[in-house]
């Protein structure tokens, strides 16, 4: 077939959309598909890789930057990106002619030129989400609820919904959800689970590490509530328990100031490292080599509906997780055994269950082991792209071969 992908977030970029969007394309372009790729130039945590090279065409579009200039900066950032993949695809649907279009959101404004250009080329449009918007801008304080941009944004998820041919999402709730709203059962869920040729290998045996290491890696943003790690590790890191213990947090965005501005007046600033932000090996090779990793979404429905990728690649590295979360992800994480939750953001009981797991985390790594069974079995990105695969087939029309 020949697929044209729409997403703004696209490698080099350090997200979990460009992560998804780029193995996904990858994969579909080794299993002989004719991929194109529209997408915007790097903007979002770029970090070690410069410019990826692929085997298919990336248009790279500019856009604006934000510029933390609030709502209009917000507004003029995405439809730029708009703007620009329309008229950039124009061309690219005369010459390439793609039998499907599968573009991605969050930002839902993408989905305006993915049915342009699905329009033009004949072709089927895939409206692949997320996370449902608006109401996940509205948990990290981008929009309010109720206002202006909030209405838009349902007319826009609305319309989007109506005018896809079919729908594909992250998660199960996610799926019930959108088969509510957007009164229809052709949603598919596509996790968001690791490749396997992203497995990474220890640095260093579990049983000879002198010190003993909690990590998040991931972005430093507002959905993340990471003043609570902080705080927590600040307050843990004091007590029996926590002997030994340091916290290295890798990664960059928006609070990545007021991280490190709390970090350095606690008790146990010298214990608190920041590493910036790494690319994915990378990123996957320090975690494989921590004691213990973090997760923390805040609590809100629409939150709830996804699952962050980080549980999967968390799992895929066999160490255990301190998770904050609620929703497909806990139920994920709940079945080997070697991970601990604790209701996302609430400190006391963050307290309570990373001093747990500092004192049990011998057994803990040896029950997390099989995070790695359990998510190269059932969520693999290999897999994920199959069943992807085979929905374009059937909305081409077309037979696998």
């Amino acid at each position: 077939m020949r697929i044209l992908i729409i997403s703004q977030y696209f490698s080099p970029d350090i997200t979990a959309a460009a992560f998804r969007i780029g193995e996904t394309a990858d994969i579909l372009a080794e299993n002989g598909h004719s991929v194109s790729v529209i997408c915007a130039k790097p903007h979002r945590s770029k970090g070690e890789e410069g410019d990826a090279d692929s085997n298919y065409p990336v248009k790279r579009i500019g856009i604006l930057p934000l510029n933390k200039g609030g709502m209009a900066a917000y507004i003029l950032h995405y439809f730029s990106f708009v703007i620009g993949a329309i008229f950039s695809g124009i061309g690219i649907v005369r010459r390439f002619k793609p039998d499907i279009v599968w573009t991605t959101s969050p930002p839902l404004f993408v989905g305006i030129a993915g049915v342009f250009l699905s329009r033009l080329a004949g072709a089927p449009l895939v409206l692949d989400i997320r996370d449902i918007w608006p109401d996940s801008a509205v948990a990290v304080g981008q929009i309010g609820k109720g206002g202006a941009a909030f209405r838009m944004g349902r007319i826009l998820e609305k319309w989007l919904y109506r005018r896809a041919a079919a729908i594909t999402c992250v998660a199960q709730p996610m799926a019930q959800y959108l088969v509510q709203t957007a009164q229809r059962q052709d949603v598919t869920v596509i996790y968001n689970g690791p490749r396997r040729s992203a497995l990474p290998q220890h640095e260093t045996s579990l049983e000879t590490r002198t010190t003993k290491t909690l990590l998040y890696a991931g972005n430093l943003g507002h959905a993340q509530g990471l003043d609570v790690l902080v705080s927590a590790f600040d307050q843990v890191a004091q007590t029996e328990a926590g002997e030994g213990w340091q916290l290295e947090i890798i990664g960059s965005g928006a609070v990545e100031a007021q991280l490190k501005s709390q970090a350095a007046s606690g008790k146990s600033s010298n214990r608190i490292r920041f590493t910036g932000a790494l690319n994915k090996a990378a990123a996957l090779k320090k975690m494989a080599s921590a004691n213990l990793l973090f997760l923390n979404i805040k609590s809100d429905e629409a939150f709830e509906l996804t699952i962050p990728s980080k549980v999967f690649d968390y799992m895929l590295t066999g160490v255990p997780v301190l998770a904050g979360i609620a929703g497909e992800g806990a139920q994920v994480l709940g079945q080997s055994g070697g991970n601990v939750l604790f209701k996302p953001s609430d400190h006391d009981e963050l307290c309570r269950q990373m001093e747990h797991a500092f004192r049990d985390v011998e057994r803990l790594e040896t029950n997390a082991r099989n995070n790695k069974k359990i998510v190269l079995e059932n969520y693999s990105r290999e897999a994920s792209t199959g069943k992807l695969e085979q929905l374009f087939y059937t909305l081409s029309g077309q037979v696998k071969p």
